[in-house]
């Protein structure tokens, strides 16, 4: 009867082990899916914001190009907008005009050269930003 007993002890010792370490392996399990689900989840998120960042900066770099590229028109720029180029103060960009009102549009930007404050080296400066239409 002793051996009986000692073999039902352990018998229900091990029942008992075993069912914890499967209780033990499943909570293991759930927790590891738990963690995975998180970081997937997670790495969604990063790649949503990136994508949003890229698009934000996208859309400014995109702005500043283009404004960057933006030539001012000599035939019908203001002497406020000429003043804005650079080496081109207000008196040099009044004069710009009146010459423009007095001798009629400008055919190319080289006629810049006519007037009084714009030299080759100026005029090499700025042409880039200008255009004639």
């Amino acid at each position: 009867m002793k051996k009986f007993n000692m073999f039902v002890i352990t018998l229900m010792a091990v029942t008992f082990f075993t069912m914890s370490g499967i209780s033990c392996a499943k909570q293991a399990e759930q927790t590891s899916a738990d963690k995975a689900a998180s970081m997937e989840e997670a790495k969604d998120t990063t790649v949503k914001m990136d994508n949003a960042t890229a698009t934000a900066m996208n859309t400014e770099i995109a702005a500043e190009e283009q404004e960057v590229n933006k030539k001012i028109n000599i035939n019908t720029a203001t002497a406020t907008e000429l003043s804005s180029l650079p080496e081109i103060d207000g008196e040099i960009a009044k004069s710009i005009v009146a010459f423009r009102d007095a001798n009629g549009l400008f055919k190319n930007v080289n006629e810049l050269l006519n007037i009084k404050g714009v030299d080759a080296e100026t005029l090499n400066r700025i042409k880039d930003h200008l255009t004639v239409q």
